[in-house]
């Protein structure tokens, strides 16, 4: 199965060195996703406790938990580092939205993690897959109308 990474992931991989590929940069958003296997457990006071036997499979229960736990935070954080604050909530008082966006794109977060996604160990990379997919497969349980209204 392929599968378009969030941007989760790529905001992931934004500190990888230069390509080491003699044939050049190849496509981040182009990989295999799944199957996994993850058996994810919460204490009585909230702790998710997860267990997988490969490195895709924890990334999935890791993006899966924190999705449970934090979808709105992490929604936030995608949508900023994106530069879609405008986009999303319109300019914001004194434009805050717009510089945010600017400020974001500037930096080039997205651009540089899409460039050196593939610099990474490969286990790594599964498990930024996996938690991308594990992320993905909480808002599909849910649907729109499971998730906390701030963020709908």
């Amino acid at each position: 199965m392929f599968f378009r990474l969030t941007s989760l992931a790529i905001v992931l991989v934004s500190c990888a060195s230069e390509p080491e590929d003699p044939d050049g940069p190849k496509d981040p958003y182009d990989v295999v996703v799944g199957p996994y296997t993850v058996d994810i457990r919460w204490t009585e006071y909230g702790v998710p406790h997860i267990k997988a036997d490969e490195y895709g499979s924890l990334g999935f229960g890791m993006g899966y938990a924190l999705a449970r736990d934090h979808v709105c935070t992490l929604a936030d954080q995608i949508v900023k580092v994106r530069s879609e604050r405008a986009k999303y909530f319109g300019e914001g008082e004194e434009q805050r939205h717009i510089n945010s966006d600017f400020g974001w794109l500037g930096l080039g977060v997205v651009a540089q993690a899409e460039a050196h996604f593939y610099d990474l160990p490969e286990t790594l990379r599964m498990a930024i897959v996996g938690y991308a997919a594990g992320y993905n497969r909480y808002l599909e349980d849910v649907g729109p109308d499971g998730l906390p209204t701030p963020c709908r």
